[in-house]
């Protein structure tokens, strides 16, 4: 094999060599810890479920991740990540959608009529939702504020 020859072939299993190696050796994407209070006209919601919906319009793909709020309002998101078994902590960096849900039930059990909507129905669907965020690598605070 003359010289030319021999730098190209080993330049070519060189390239081949690093595409391999940084090609996802087993690490996965970014993830960021996300954890907030969800407040409505400025006062904590509990029973709350928080969804951020990846938004493939502005490049994010990732599952959803979601979490319910507590007492205080307080949730931390979990997303379901396909190479484990449960549910892990965070959202994988990206921009979402934010959508959340009433878990308070809009029927009383005595027929009385049911309390008002603590929220508007535009934050119940991604279409309508006007909640985006940016989801960072590393721990962060991502307070939703709902009229």
């Amino acid at each position: 094999m003359n010289g030319s020859r021999r730098r190209l072939v080993l330049g070519a299993a060189a390239l081949a060599i690093s595409v391999l190696l940084s090609g996802g050796c087993g690490k996965g994407p970014e993830i960021g810890q996300v954890e907030g209070v969800v407040r409505v006209k400025g006062q904590p919601m509990p029973n709350a479920l928080v969804q951020f919906l990846a938004d493939p319009d502005r490049g994010t793909h990732a599952p959803t991740a979601a979490a319910e709020t507590d007492a205080e309002g307080h949730y931390r998101l979990r997303y379901y990540d396909p190479k484990g078994d449960a549910p892990a902590e965070g959202a994988v960096a990206g921009w979402y959608r934010v959508i959340v849900f009433d878990l308070v039930p809009g029927q009383t059990p005595d027929g009385k009529q049911p309390p008002p909507p603590r929220l508007a129905a535009s934050y119940t669907s991604a279409e309508t939702t006007s909640l985006q965020f940016e989801v960072k690598p590393g721990p962060q605070t991502i307070d939703i504020n709902v009229d």
